[in-house]
């Protein structure tokens, strides 16, 4: 099965403020525009995303035909809201020298449509030798696993190679480059469709390390592995493997819904909204020093 993962809209208006006193807080004015984005397979959408920021965690909806979830980034439970327990952290992170401690608390939890906790994502630690070391994260879902490993190859392709409790690969993700307009595209290969849910929740989650620029051209993000481990996890022919075994018309760039999905998501016009939004400010912002310098 190959699936298409495209961005829609970025959020607008999410701010992510810290306070003088004891507690770090996400603020936000009311999305205008808030983060959207579809998988397409077989020439039809098979899962909607909207993302939303709360004051304490930000919410990632996906829709798919049949169930639905809520992915929660930043939860109010994780503890992060005071400064005690931020110290807390750094200091294990110390000890330990390692950044679990703060990866684990910012990791998303996974709820049902009735608010019950059905998965979560993990920070997990390969000790190697030296600069050899890597991490990967495990993903959790009404008890199946997922390992994923991210695997960036320059600026050429970031991979996200997932594999089942029994070290079997079950689906790799390909960041497609480049990226216009700050919308990105994955697509998604596995050869059993029962891996699709987890496997794009997965994505979902991954893909928003590398997708937090919104501006007008073209990107390529860069990401360079050299981790013996890692990079082991890829099988060169997994991708190539399930193109072969796919219908023509199901690829990508054959199917009608993805063309006009990809359009739609290039419209540029809050691109150049929020620009000349920041210029007006800015301007503004100058102005009134001026102004208020020249009264005294």
């Amino acid at each position: 099965m190959i699936g298409e993962f495209i961005t829609i809209e970025n959020d607008w208006n999410t701010k992510f403020n810290v306070q003088a006193g004891n507690y770090l807080e996400y603020n936000q004015k009311k999305n205008f525009i808030p983060f959207e984005a579809c998988i397409v397979a077989r020439n039809a959408i098979v899962c909607n995303m909207k993302g939303s920021l709360q004051k304490n965690s930000y919410d990632l909806i996906a829709n798919f035909n049949t169930n639905y979830y809520k992915i929660s980034f930043w939860e109010q439970q994780s503890n992060i809201s005071t400064i005690t327990s931020i110290a807390s952290m750094v200091g294990s992170m110390i000890r330990e020298k390692s950044l679990d401690s703060l990866q684990e608390t910012m990791l998303p939890q996974i709820f049902d449509q009735n608010g019950n906790q059905i998965g979560k994502m993990e920070y997990i630690t390969v000790k190697e030798k030296g600069v050899q070391s890597y991490y990967y994260h495990k993903l959790t879902l009404n008890n199946v696993e997922l390992n994923c490993y991210t695997v960036g190859h320059d600026t050429k392709e970031i991979l996200f190679v997932m594999y089942d409790n029994q070290d079997q690969i079950v689906a790799t993700v390909s960041k497609r480059m480049k990226v216009k307009n700050g919308k990105a595209r994955y697509t998604l290969y596995m050869e059993n469709e029962k891996w699709f849910e987890i496997v794009a929740i997965a994505t979902m989650i991954e893909a928003r390390e590398y997708d937090d620029s919104i501006r007008l051209g073209t990107q390529y993000h860069q990401l360079n592995t050299f981790q013996k481990g890692l990079l082991d996890k890829c099988d060169p022919n997994y991708i190539s493997n399930i193109i072969s075994k796919e219908d023509v018309k199901n690829l990508p760039e054959n199917m009608p819904l993805v063309t006009q999905k990809v359009k739609e998501s290039q419209s540029t016009f809050m691109l150049q909204y929020h620009k000349i939004s920041l210029i007006v400010f800015v301007i503004g912002f100058i102005l009134l020093l001026i102004f208020l310098f020249s009264k005294k």
